[in-house]
């Protein structure tokens, strides 16, 4: 059986899921067209038919006030009867004598019965007043909308071209940036080759500055590097945040290997008194540009230089895996001399008990020596005779990098899922704890 439908005046039309509704319409125009100009149709039905579409208002705001009005003018039916008539003569005489009649002995008595019929009309004409109010207000935020929609519409358009343009013009310094880093790396070999030569000079003042160039020279890669690979000062500051509570109210702290100034920068802000002291003069220089205070230099030399028991605090933040195991051992030894007693000790590096560390944070720098595990620098600074010595480790790796656990499930063996878990736990212990970890300690 055929699923079509076949019209009086021969359309056939397909299942409705298949109508093109445009197709339809122009069929059909063309189809009265047709009949039109065979004159199927009466020409008076067609002047008729026009006529009442010509009738219709194009909106309804054009006759509202007239709605009004005739409502208000005719909610009250409990008010007395006009007597008044526009007709004349005799006629009109009756027509007022019957009013007059029908007001003393007929509405008087029948107007208790409109009262509810006139509180109906009264609440009909409120909610006229209130759908025409709103219908204003929607037509005026409806215009307001399509202005705003145009601005946006606007905005996007001239978003699009900016981001575009940016872009073109990010693209181009890129490629400009990469020239120019080749053109430093040829002039920094050159440069290098120029230095090696004067520093192997008879001329011991000459040799002495060039060493002095050389090693600024070497300084400006590490530099580099930390700006790249390091993270933004913003980022460095906000995983920083807790040294302000180990070391609040401290007088006279140390920062070792100081960098860009991050720590400084929170001492600062939270009343701590302190000074850094790094090897790269650039650091320093970008530590004073700042406001803090910063001394270029060795940490060891600059220890040896101290009295006994001046230091009121002193950090190492990604510094000790810098140095070999006897120069570390050293350096804690003079920690030790130079703290006050009762000053805190904070030294941070990267987690060596924690095994993804070493695809990332260690082997990337390729000045550091080599690893330390969180238990044996804690038993180094235990062994030199610091107190209350603990481990806190920093910098947990996020939930999206962690393995995930098996939900529990109806379908799945409880206690295949719990020893599942267990192992994930195992696992994310040894591969994705925490990136760091800081020996905190008083002397």
């Amino acid at each position: 059986m055929e699923n079509n439908n076949t019209a009086n005046d021969g359309f056939i039309v397909a299942n409705t899921e298949d109508i093109d509704p445009k197709e339809l319409a122009d069929r059909i125009k063309k189809r009265v067209q047709t009949k039109i100009s065979s004159g199927f149709y009466d020409e008076k039905e067609i002047e008729r038919v026009a006529r009442f579409k010509a009738q219709i208002p194009e909106e309804i705001e054009n006759n509202h006030q007239d709605i009004l009005r005739r409502l208000e003018a005719t909610w009250r039916v409990t008010q007395p009867v006009d007597l008044q008539t526009h007709r004349g003569g005799v006629s009109g005489k009756i027509v007022k004598l019957v009013k007059k009649l029908y007001q003393v002995f007929v509405h008087r008595f029948i107007k208790f019965s409109f009262v509810r019929q006139e509180l109906f009309n009264q609440g009909i004409r409120v909610a006229a007043e209130e759908i025409y109010y709103l219908r204003s207000r929607y037509i005026a935020m409806s215009q307001r909308l399509a202005s705003l929609e145009r601005v946006a519409d606007e905005a996007d358009r001239r978003s699009r071209a900016v981001e575009k343009d940016l872009r073109d013009n990010v693209r181009t310094l890129s490629g400009t940036l990469k020239d120019i880093d080749k053109q430093g790396i040829f002039l920094k070999r050159r440069l290098d080759v120029l230095l090696d030569k004067l520093r192997s000079g008879e001329d011991k003042n000459v040799a002495k500055i060039a060493e002095t160039e050389k090693s600024k020279l070497d300084s400006f890669d590490y530099t580099l590097f930390e700006s790249v690979h390091r993270g933004s000062r913003s980022e460095i500051k906000d995983r920083l945040q807790v040294y302000a509570q180990w070391f609040k109210g401290a007088l006279g702290v140390l920062d070792v290997g100081c960098g860009r100034g991050e720590l400084l920068e929170i001492f600062k802000e939270n009343g701590i008194e302190a000074t850094g002291v790094d090897m790269n003069d650039e650091m320093v220089e970008e530590c004073r540009r700042l406001g803090l205070s910063a001394t270029e230099g060795d940490a060891l030399s600059y220890l040896e230089s101290m009295e006994n028991g001046s230091l009121g605090g002193l950090c190492a933040i990604q510094f000790v895996e810098h140095l070999p195991v006897d120069v570390m051992t050293r350096f804690f030894e003079l920690v030790f001399d130079k703290l006050r007693p009762g000053a805190v000790v904070a030294a941070e590096t990267i987690n060596a008990a924690c095994l993804t560390t070493f695809c990332g944070a260690f082997y990337l720098d390729m000045s550091h020596v080599k690893p330390i595990h969180p238990l044996a620098l804690q038993f180094l600074l235990e062994r030199i005779g610091f107190e209350d010595v603990r481990i806190e480790y920093l910098n947990p790796y996020p939930d999206h990098i962690r393995l995930n656990p098996l939900p529990e499930r109806p379908d799945i063996d409880k206690a295949l899922t719990h020893e599942y878990n267990a192992n994930v736990s195992k696992l994310n212990n040894v591969l994705y704890s925490h990136t760091d970890y800081a020996v905190v300690a008083r002397r």
